[in-house]
């Protein structure tokens, strides 16, 4: 069977942590699902993560600092602080769960609205179809 197309949304770059403006479609994805995954207890851990450069300063020289990332404060300790809140607390299993499933089946999470939203700027179903065979004619 053929592997579904990638969701592509003209004009969203592909963030591990996007958010909209004006109430626009966003996409949400914590780092910490990865980390989990890849057996790590804390982000800093995890050897490709950019989390020692953005939460703790440490040089880099691969990375360079986001826009929005340097939105998060008016000072480099305050921009840390603030993204360190980021990894903060961990999430649920269940709401892990329910982000791997999308991301797996390349569906989008989230509320109606927002699934709406995304089907019909990409004119595709978004969503996990209903599993039953096709209707006799």
């Amino acid at each position: 069977m053929p592997r579904r197309a990638r969701l592509i949304y003209s004009g969203v770059p592909f963030h591990i942590i996007q958010r909209g403006n004006n109430r626009q479609a966003c996409f949400f994805l914590r780092m910490t699902i990865i980390f989990s995954h890849a057996g790590c207890e804390h982000p800093g851990e995890y050897p490709w993560s950019s989390y020692r450069a953005n939460a703790q300063g440490e040089i880099c020289k691969v990375t360079k600092p986001h826009t929005l990332y340097r939105q998060l404060g008016a000072k480099k300790s305050e921009t840390q602080t603030a993204y360190r809140e980021l990894f903060r607390y961990q999430l649920e299993s269940s709401v892990v769960n329910k982000i791997r499933k999308a991301t797996n089946g390349n569906f989008v999470l989230g509320n109606d609205r927002f699934q709406k939203e995304i089907a019909q700027a990409l004119g595709r179903r978004v969503v996990p179809g209903v599993a039953r065979r096709p209707r006799k004619q």
